[in-house]
This record gives C-alpha cells, sequence and structure tokens, in this order.
C-alpha cells in the first residue's frame, strides 16, 4: 500500500510505502519528487492531490483575488506526476461573483471540503457556504451539483446577506460520501462549534442517512480496510471511530 504525501515548503511530492514500513519498521519511501506548488504565475497553488495511477496526479487549483471584490475560480487539473506539466482542466463553475459588500473575502465564496472517489474516477466538494455538494466526474468532465432543497443559493453572495457555514469536512468511499456539517451562523475566529452531524451521501447525490454523535468533531479520517470512521474532537487528544458495518446494518 502506498500513499502521496505532499511537501509544499520543500516543493516536492513523496511516495510514502505504508506497506514496507510496517513490515520493517522503518519509513520507507519509494519515490521523490520535484513538485512547484504555485502555477508558472505565482498566483494559483495546487491543493487535495490524488495519484490516480503511476503517471498522472489529480489536483484542484485554488482560487486567488484579482481585485479586492473578485478572484479567480477553482478548477481541477489533471497533471504528469514526473514533469508536473498540465493535460487538462476540469472547471467546476461558469463564472466569478463581485461583491465588495461581502461579509467574506470573494476566493471564499466556492470554499469547499473535497475528497476522491477511491478508485479515481470522480471526486466531490461539500461547500462552506452553501447547503451543496458537486461530484466532478473525470471520465466524462461533467460537474453535477446537488443542493439542499430551499437552501441558500448563489444569490447569498451578492449584496449584504447572512452567509452561513455549512459542511466542514468530508471522507469517501466507493459507496458513500460523509459529510460533516454545521449550518448555521458562521463562528468567530476564536470559538470552536459544536458539530456532530454527519450527512452521508451516495455518489448520485442522494441524502442517505443522518448521524449524530455524542461528541463534538473537527476532523474526520476514513478506513476502507476495516470500514470504520475515525474522529478528532477540538479539545480532546483522544480518537474515536464509527465502525460503518453497525451503521448501515
Amino acid at each position: 500500500m502506498q500513499t502521496l504525501l505532499f511537501a509544499p515548503n520543500e516543493e516536492k511530492l513523496v511516495i510514502w510505502n505504508i506497506t514496507q514500513s510496517i513490515k520493517q519498521g522503518i519509513t520507507v519511501i519509494d519515490k521523490i519528487i520535484p513538485y512547484a506548488w504555485r502555477d508558472a504565475n505565482g498566483g494559483a497553488c495546487y491543493n487535495e492531490m490524488y495519484l490516480q495511477d503511476d503517471s498522472i496526479l489529480l489536483t484542484r487549483v485554488d482560487p486567488f483575488p484579482l481585485s479586492d471584490e473578485e478572484s479567480t475560480l477553482l478548477f481541477y487539473q489533471k497533471r504528469t506526476l514526473d514533469t508536473n506539466k498540465a493535460l487538462k482542466n476540469y472547471s467546476i463553475y461558469k463564472q466569478t461573483i463581485k461583491n465588495e459588500e461581502a461579509s467574506i473575502v470573494s476566493e471564499a465564496f466556492f470554499t469547499s471540503a473535497d475528497a476522491f472517489k477511491p478508485d479515481g474516477t470522480k471526486a466531490v466538494q461539500v461547500m462552506g457556504h452553501l447547503p451543496q455538494l458537486n461530484v466532478l466526474d473525470f471520465e466524462t468532465g461533467q460537474v453535477v451539483g446537488y443542493r439542499m432543497e430551499g437552501g441558500d443559493d448563489f444569490s447569498i453572495f451578492q449584496g449584504k446577506k447572512n452567509i452561513k457555514n455549512y459542511y466542514v469536512e468530508v471522507q469517501a468511499d466507493d459507496n458513500y460520501i460523509y459529510a460533516l456539517y454545521w449550518g448555521k451562523d458562521r463562528w468567530g475566529m476564536h470559538e470552536i462549534p459544536y458539530v456532530n452531524t454527519i450527512h452521508v451521501f451516495d455518489w448520485h447525490g442522494k441524502l442517505i442517512q443522518k448521524l449524530e454523535t455524542d461528541y463534538d468533531i473537527d476532523k474526520m479520517f476514513l478506513d476502507t480496510v476495516r470500514n470504520r470512521l475515525y474522529v478528532t474532537r477540538p479539545k480532546s487528544d483522544d480518537v474515536y471511530y464509527l465502525d460503518l458495518d453497525e451503521v448501515f446494518n
């Protein structure tokens, strides 16, 4: 088993061999690849990387501000692993939104937490300021958005309106998407919200289940071998888990 690690400050990618590291009791690195984390113009930066195969990397290109009221749009990109060359762009949104009156900066309008389907065919974005998830199909290039019925739409970013926080974290396996949900007013810089609701979707955007835990959550990690969803809490050093076999049986 291998995993991809990204060291942006050192501008390199590391292929970590987890299986051999466990067997040998030392850190086994299969490959180190020089990889600049900004594009050629020094603006957009790569994020949410996924190793599709031995030579292809899928990555999200994050937005950056063009002015005080406008920013570029985030998009996904297929790149070569060894030579760091762009092969194909996958647009998510059609146009930017200009609004100097908004309570958040323009590059945060489309903020999302993203996860890849383990087979590398799709990515999901759960939006931070809309009750919406977007599913990108890398084979067709098609993007489908699914929004909660009666929920805020993109007009919330126009004028002086109350912009809320919605989805915080996301994990995904080949069957389901696990999205940590808040759905209330934005919290302050030094506040720690009590977030304990997980929305479970299938890859067609259908809400399968709502899970509520007895504790607050800030991070989630999916173990597809044991079929567990590990979570951490803001003020605890303990790690908890949900047994997904029990959840769905």
